[in-house]
């Protein structure tokens, strides 16, 4: 990502927002007419979205790393993470842009957190069923993939939405203000990130739902209830991240092929499906660790490859536990679940202690994301107070 220099040039906060939006409009204006006069996978797609790629590289610099950490993330995460692979997965034939959308479901598709309702497979799922009926226009397969599922009503998310909200301004609270024990501060840092994940996600699923007649797939799914790594990655944390990389790393690593073209039906190989999964973690820590270096800066000296090795680690990780699960079904063993539940997130959060949260402490990302939330929440209580006086 650039270096913020557009910060000097565009001094007023809002006028960088309204910047940001007119930017988001471009962008899917332009995509769209590329989309309708070039063919999937051809030079000329992947010439005419490129600009779009470096561009959306850029749009973080809109916002100090400094003063407006939280909205230098967003945007990296909506269009630098995000955006980009929905970009290239439109360029390969793949995702959620090659759905059939109107103008508006393109433009909320494209610079929005969400994945559209549909019959695609999370690669940690089972496999597909029989057609059924058609969602958001699109023929629909029963499945137990969470892009077949529902992630809610607007008036769902938008109460999530408030939940969020709530949840993490109590842990800005407790963050900022006391001295807490290394294991309670990593967790309150992990429900803080789920509260803002999904804050940042609850809040544009409702209005696409509300607005532009798009049912969206769940984003998470109480993480805290994931009784396996499996149970954790597939079907309850960041599943649109999740879906991205599904449709731009796994998806064709399984057909074989880079552009989609045709049917893709089929039973694929295991070592097949477990490479597949074990690329996806590992384009995933590629991701983190740069998002890690352009956000902490220099502070992420000593930490190097951190973020990296903890999601490289899950795909390994994943194919042990499914060797394990194999044996103890053989054995007739099966954990009580609120055990495995246990078992679980303590583990995730062992791993995440040296692997995740320290990078964080260590280069004071952490530091600067509370106090910009912080900052965020006494501007708003203000401004709420103020208007009930008056």
């Amino acid at each position: 990502m650039a270096p913020d220099i557009l910060v000097t040039y565009l001094a007023s906060y809002l006028l960088r927002i309204q910047t940001f939006l007119a930017y988001c409009v471009f962008i899917s204006l332009y995509l769209r007419r590329v989309a309708n006069t070039t063919a999937p996978g051809s030079v000329a797609r992947v010439a005419f979205s490129a600009p779009i790629v470096l561009s959306n590289f850029a749009a973080p610099a809109l916002f100090s790393r400094d003063t407006e950490i939280c909205t230098a993330l967003a945007v990296c995460f909506l269009l630098s993470w995000l955006g980009n692979f929905k970009v290239i997965g439109l360029c390969l034939n793949r995702g959620s842009l090659t759905e059939t959308l109107d103008p508006v479901q393109f433009a909320t598709v494209l610079c929005m957190p969400i994945t559209p309702q549909t019959v695609m497979q999370n690669p940690l799922a089972s496999a597909v069923g029989m057609v059924k009926t058609g969602v958001n226009r699109i023929p629909r397969v029963a499945s137990n993939a969470r892009l077949a599922d529902d992630g809610g009503t607007a008036g769902q998310l938008v109460l999530g939405f408030l939940i969020k909200g709530v949840i993490l301004g109590v842990v800005v609270f407790l963050l900022g203000r006391f001295e807490l024990p290394v294991e309670l501060r990593n967790f309150l840092y992990i429900l803080g990130m789920y509260a803002f994940l999904s804050l940042l996600m609850d809040g544009p699923a409702s209005l696409a739902t509300s607005m532009v007649g798009l049912r969206i797939a769940p984003h998470f799914d109480q993480p805290y209830l994931s009784s396996s790594i499996a149970d954790f990655w597939s079907r309850r944390w960041n599943l649109t991240a999740g879906n991205a990389l599904r449709f731009l790393v796994y998806d064709p690593i399984m057909e074989g092929r880079l552009v989609k073209d045709g049917d893709v039906s089929g039973r694929r190989s295991h070592s097949r499906r477990q490479l597949g999964v074990a690329v996806s973690f590992v384009v995933s820590g590629m991701v983190h660790e740069l998002i890690l270096r352009w956000s902490a800066g220099a502070g992420v000296h000593g930490v190097e490859w951190r973020w990296f090795l903890f999601f490289s680690l899950q795909g390994p990780l994943l194919a042990a536990e499914s060797e394990l699960k194999k044996w103890a079904k053989g054995r007739k063993i099966e954990l009580p679940r609120p055990v495995a539940i246990v078992l679980t997130c303590g583990f995730l959060l062992l791993l995440g202690d040296t692997l995740f949260f320290y990078p964080a402490v260590h280069s004071g990302l952490a530091d600067r994301v509370v106090g910009s939330l912080s900052h965020t929440y006494k501007d708003l209580y203000q401004s709420v107070t103020g208007h009930i006086q008056l």
